[in-house]
């Protein structure tokens, strides 16, 4: 089923905020999008990435290379032995020991890719299954985890779906999920535990300002839109892309005729929180925006020269001026977007610096149920730049306000669902200054 499916999610799963019916979570080596630092080492704007296949020594954990490391079947039946009979747990049986050492290869074998390369167990491939079709089976929170307190703030609900029929708010914050406490746990435990079959019952206690409240939720199956439109004034039109899934091109090329159809002169495309998901489909839908034979990305793959990807769209790109919000939870498929049409149609990027990931990942069946997610390729901005570890820096820096006692991740769900186009306008400041600027490329 996931052979060859490349992932450009620069995390999944276990780390700070998702949806309860779907994910946008943090690697919990990650700090939050709003202060976003990157693990891997920093490089020249200009300089060429290095291919995953280089003849290099991986460093060591200190950042000095690493020892040779000989007679490593040996060793490893050795270090097994040991383990499984010397451990002071007993009873470690042998899959436990495999088990381990696989997710010890994925995690040590690059320590610069260690935040993507991952052993995922058979939960979380259903749930990344779920995920990437946009469906899920759920309630329709979105929800930011506090691994200290283990409490889960509750930044938005999905219209018409069971968590907005029970009654739950924005704002609210969770409590327990069928009686238990996370502290000490991560996001996936509660993702986990929220979602289930279709037709069950979960039951949550929520705080909501100083009353606990309980609440009885059917889980149901929950569509979730990608894609969504706005018409603003001065003829602009407005669409964000919230991540890249199987229906992702097709959601936004009917979103473009839609727009066009209200013959909008200029266009906002909203790329806030996009932290990527299919390859092929971030770049099938960039390519909508461009004309024929423009390049999108550069791949460098193992003991390959380096490949451009060139735009073919089927139908004639919409030729409009065109500006991009970005922040730092823009990541991957999300990067690749904004940099393609930075470069091949001049359109500006407004907001904060972006997350700064430029790798592809693959996810791979295992016999047992379990995944692996792992490092095929890097990812080049059409220039030659590479992302990795530097993101995109906008043409206009221009910050979200928070209200007091709010937070950015809380005030941007809020905002990007708000349909009104004049209320969008008065507290979406990112949005105002792109439509402002935009309007003057209209002719």
């Amino acid at each position: 089923m996931w052979k060859n499916q490349a992932l450009l999610w620069p995390w999944f799963v276990s780390g700070l905020c998702a949806l309860a019916l779907g994910s946008c979570d943090h690697s919990p080596a990650l700090p939050e999008p709003a202060a976003v630092t990157v693990g891997a080492a920093a490089q020249s704007p200009d300089a060429t990435a290095p291919s995953p296949g280089a003849a290099t020594a991986a460093p060591a954990e200190g950042g000095r290379p690493a020892a040779p490391f000989s007679g490593g079947a040996q060793v490893f039946r050795s270090v097994m032995e040991t383990l499984r009979t010397k451990y002071y747990r007993e009873g470690l049986s042998e899959d436990e020991l495999y088990r381990a050492a696989v997710a010890g290869m994925l995690q040590h074998l690059e320590p610069q890719m260690a935040a993507w390369n991952k052993l995922l167990p058979p939960e979380e491939m259903h749930e990344l299954t779920a995920d990437l079709q946009g469906e899920i089976v759920g309630i329709g929170v979105e929800i930011k985890f506090d691994p200290d307190s283990g409490i889960s703030d509750v930044l938005g609900i999905v219209p018409g779906s069971p968590a907005e029929r029970a009654g739950l708010r924005e704002g609210d914050k969770l409590l327990t999920v069928g009686g238990k406490f996370y502290r000490g746990k991560t996001l996936r435990d509660v993702v986990a535990d929220i979602r289930g079959q279709a037709g069950e019952t979960v039951r949550l206690t929520v705080l909501r300002s100083a009353e606990v409240m309980a609440f009885a939720v059917r889980r149901e199956r929950v569509i979730y839109d990608v894609v969504t439109t706005l018409q603003l004034p001065g003829e602009v039109g407005y669409l964000r892309i919230g991540q890249f899934t199987e229906g992702t091109p097709a959601a936004v090329q009917g979103a473009l005729q839609e727009l066009l159809a209200k013959h909008v002169q200029a266009l906002i495309i909203d790329l806030r929180g996009n932290q990527g998901g299919l390859f092929d489909k971030a770049v099938a839908s960039t390519e909508l925006f461009l004309k024929k034979g423009t390049p999108i990305v550069k791949i460098r793959r193992r003991s390959e020269p380096v490949t451009t990807l060139a735009a073919n769209p089927k139908s004639p790109p919409p030729g409009l001026p065109i500006a991009l919000l970005v922040d730092g939870g823009t990541a991957s498929g999300g990067e690749l977007l904004a940099a393609a049409l930075h470069e091949g149609v001049g359109a500006q990027l407004f907001g904060q610096k972006t997350f700064g990931k430029g790798s592809v990942q693959e996810v791979e069946d295992l016999p047992n149920k379990y995944g692996i997610k792992y490092t095929v390729s890097l990812f080049l901005l059409p220039s030659g730049k590479t992302l990795e570890g530097l993101g995109l820096t906008p043409d206009v820096e221009v910050t979200l306000p928070v209200p007091e006692g709010s937070s950015y991740e809380r005030q941007l769900s809020r905002v990007q669902r708000q349909q009104n186009p004049e209320q969008r306008l008065a507290v979406d400041v990112p949005l105002r200054a792109a439509v402002n600027v935009v309007r003057l490329r209209i002719k």
